[in-house]
């Protein structure tokens, strides 16, 4: 190719028909951080970080909503998070508001061994894509507790 015609492709008009973007159309829940660290009655070593993200994957800074997480057995069957009160344990939520679009779960435990489990998080009431762990396991950990 000449010289000219790199010039000439340079200054060439080009059509196009407008692109709608609408970065504040939320789709779905996304992870940040996933779980991990799993005994029961003791808070995730790594605590769950989701985030509300619209169609291209980003996070929507102004996504103020409840964002629930549940936990699903092998059979999909939910089972009961944080069932019992620890004595100077974390707050353990299953609710948490997202801020800037971002939600924490912090101090969050399965209390009940267990194998297969998973953590589904979505929008308090719906209306958001939810977003399922990978499935994992909560094997007997030692003893925190002694009874006499």
């Amino acid at each position: 190719m000449a010289a000219g015609s790199v010039e000439a492709l340079r200054h060439r008009a080009v059509d196009s028909r407008p692109l709608a973007i609408d970065a504040e159309k939320t789709s779905r829940i996304s992870f940040i951080q996933k779980p991990d660290g799993y005994l029961p009655g003791y808070a995730f070593k790594v605590p769950p970080i989701v985030a509300v993200v619209d169609e291209g994957g980003n996070v929507v800074p102004s996504a103020q909503d409840w964002i629930e997480v549940t936990l699903l057995d092998k059979d999909l069957v939910p089972r009961p998070l944080c069932s019992f009160s620890l004595l100077g344990a974390p707050v353990c939520q299953t609710s948490i508001k997202a801020v800037n679009g971002i939600a924490i779960f912090s101090g969050l435990r399965v209390d009940t061994a267990g194998k297969g489990y998973t953590l589904q998080f979505g929008k308090r009431g719906g209306g958001y894509k939810t977003v399922t762990s990978d499935s994992f396991d909560v094997n007997v950990g030692p003893a925190f507790q002694l009874i006499v």
